[in-house]
């Protein structure tokens, strides 16, 4: 005969990402469909060494209309802002490479 017992299990917290919510406005960032605009502004600044960082991180993230309404155009009076556009998919451009019609 076997005989059961039963045992208390540890149970494990875990974090994970739940919502992501704008530095600026305060709204949270909805990604719908196919829309996915992911807008994060990172900087490290300080020094580091092969046995630790001291350096300061500064970390937004930035809804789509927070950059295109207050972002952009602030980095836009400061100098030329490189901007770069995805045509079409990737397949189409393979296509385009390969000549197939």
């Amino acid at each position: 005969m076997k005989y059961k017992k039963k045992f208390p299990q540890k149970i494990e917290e875990r974090e994970r990402h739940v919502k992501t919510v704008c530095d600026i406005c305060e709204q949270e960032i909805k990604n719908i469909g196919y829309e996915y605009n992911q807008i994060e502004i990172n900087a490290k600044i300080g020094s580091m060494y092969p046995e630790y960082d001291t350096r300061t991180e500064y970390q937004m993230d930035i809804c789509k209309n927070c950059f295109l309404d207050k972002v952009l155009p602030s980095l836009q009076k400061l100098g030329k802002v490189n901007e770069f556009s995805s045509e079409g998919s990737e397949f189409e451009k393979m296509e385009e490479i390969i000549g197939v019609n």
